[in-house]
């Protein structure tokens, strides 16, 4: 979470708009380090969403599939997702980054599972997540000035190294 504030602190932005909020947890930490800013999320999960509803009061949340959202087209600044779309598979993940790029008015921002090699996503999917070619899928959907970093081992020990990316783009 330490990155992705890092990130949003170098955006201007006043409105955010996280799918996969879960519980809340980014939303919380960016409402602390980056006050008076308009955040919600969506969140498949309505139990995770009625948690995030008691932290986050002045927030909106709601019980939605990122795929099919709720929003104004270019309503918010920026669409975040976190660890979010690796459960979301070949066939589905267009349909997504579509409404992503309807909804988000400057900046679109991701940290997901991101790999060019075919084999690597393929060993992924076999392992219950996925990973996707973010910036040829971004690319072909009109996004542009599309940045892909990869995120320090530190921010996440133990885990995945090199497929975890940061993925910004505008839409």
């Amino acid at each position: 979470r330490g990155m992705i504030v890092w990130m949003l602190k170098s955006m201007s932005f006043y409105g955010l708009w996280e799918v996969g909020c879960g519980p809340g947890a980014n939303l919380v930490r960016i409402v602390k380090e980056i006050p008076n800013k308009r955040l919600g999320g969506c969140d498949v999960n309505a139990d995770a969403i009625a948690v995030a509803s008691r932290t986050l009061t002045g927030s909106t949340l709601r019980v939605e599939s990122g795929d099919n959202m709720f929003l104004s087209d270019k309503s918010m600044d920026i669409l975040l997702t976190d660890m979010t779309l690796i459960y979301v598979g070949p066939f589905k993940i267009k349909s997504y980054l579509k409404e992503f790029k309807r909804v988000a008015r400057r900046y679109v921002v991701l940290v997901e599972f991101d790999s060019k090699n075919w084999f690597v996503r393929q060993k992924e999917r076999l392992s219950g997540h996925h990973a996707h070619n973010y910036r040829k899928l971004l690319t072909e959907l009109g996004y542009y000035d599309i940045m892909i970093q990869e995120i320090p081992q530190e921010f996440y020990p133990g885990e995945k190294v090199g497929l975890r990316k940061i993925i910004t783009a505008r839409p």
